[in-house]
């Protein structure tokens, strides 16, 4: 059906339901919610048994523990579940999917159908899946291209003797390397589906399980090809967690700059008590300009104790002296003049040395004039 070059829907359609396709996996999906639900539900064990046990077995039981185990949905634990119950239980790579010469019959895709499973469960679970379905198809066409060492030969004894782990590479660790493209934008590890054992819908009117075109026609080229709702998921994923850094960053330096202001404000604070304690503050903050004001505030002082009566008494005379000199100081050149000439004459009118008294007497003048 995919390799027609135009079908239409009608011949689309009808090939897809001729083929069977669809119904082998909804048989495959009803048998591993059956053993889920025994297992989980009833608490029973359950034996799984079939023509030869390396098919059907093998696809069943997968399907059984990712419904079942949460771990097997992560990338690591579906690595795990593919080498436990296919590579390891001996599932016959070579025969299946003809990678050396084989029989023609034995040819079939039965993983293909299992991974298809997986993804139908990922469409009714979008957030119980590490990883998207980019992961899945990576598989799949790694079981075909032989690159890797894990999909070939049909049993552990034919790889030992081959020494295939010594002569190839892991495909697990091509896909840990970059694991970072196939996770699952969606996938939160405490999201209820990411949690316990999952209960798919099996009812037509419930679920309906669809064509998988990104792994069908995934080659198509079309003259506008459309961005996969993954990659846009991923897009906005991105975005989000660097706006959520710079959030990060902007909360932080509002944090350290409340709590700049804070110690400010608790510094400022302290002072004005320390002003109130000693009378420096004044309730309108502003400095003294007039020797009114000068005298108001040093009048506001604490008084001093006895023993410095004199000091405080000729800090008043200083201010009484203030109050009654002339504001205009320019005015009293002449008068100090006038003192200068005093203090430089003698009683007989001749020029002399001043004498210690009237040097005193010329100091305390100029204080009192000054």
């Amino acid at each position: 059906v995919c390799e027609l070059k135009s079908p239409s829907m009608s011949d689309f359609l009808w090939g897809l339901e001729n083929s069977g396709w669809l119904k082998h996996i909804k048989a495959i999906m009803d048998a591993g919610i059956f053993i889920a639900k025994a297992v989980a539900e009833e608490g029973v064990s359950v034996l799984v048994h079939c023509s030869d046990g390396w098919d059907r077995t093998a696809q069943v039981c997968s399907v059984a523990s990712l419904l079942l185990d949460p771990y097997y949905r992560t990338m690591k634990g579906f690595m795990v579940l593919i080498e436990k119950d296919w590579v390891s239980f001996g599932h016959k790579f070579n025969h299946r999917y003809g990678n050396l010469d084989g029989d023609p019959k034995e040819i079939s895709p039965v993983i293909d159908q299992f991974i298809e499973c997986v993804w139908q469960l990922m469409e009714q679970f979008p957030c119980a899946f590490e990883f998207n379905e980019r992961f899945l198809i990576h598989i799949q066409h790694h079981i075909y291209s032989c690159q890797f060492g894990n999909f070939l030969c049909n049993s552990q004894r034919e790889r030992r003797e081959l020494k295939i782990k010594e002569r190839t590479y892991s495909l697990w660790a091509h896909l840990w390397k970059n694991r970072a493209d196939y996770l699952n934008p969606l996938y939160r590890s405490d999201h209820s589906q990411s949690q316990g054992t999952l209960h798919p819908q099996i009812a037509p009117c419930n679920f309906l399980y669809k064509f998988w075109s990104g792994m069908y026609n995934r080659f198509e080229k079309g003259l506008h090809p459309r961005q996969s709702v993954t990659d846009y998921l991923m897009a906005v994923k991105e975005e989000t967690q660097q706006l959520e850094e710079e959030l990060e960053v902007l909360q932080e330096r509002l944090a350290n700059l409340q709590k700049s202001q804070s110690g400010n404000n608790k510094v400022k604070s302290k002072q004005q008590d320390r002003s109130k304690q000693f009378g420096l503050y004044t309730s309108n903050n502003s400095l003294a300009n007039t020797p009114q004001e000068y005298s108001n505030d040093l009048k506001s002082f604490p008084s001093r104790s006895p023993s410095q009566g004199d000091e405080d008494s000729a800090l008043i005379l200083t201010q009484d002296n203030l109050k009654s000199s002339d504001p205009d100081l320019s005015a009293n050149s002449d008068q100090e003049s006038g003192v200068e000439d005093l203090s430089c004459r003698s009683p007989s009118g001749g020029g002399c040395l001043p004498s210690e008294d009237s040097g005193k007497d010329s100091d305390e003048a100029v204080f009192l004039a000054g």
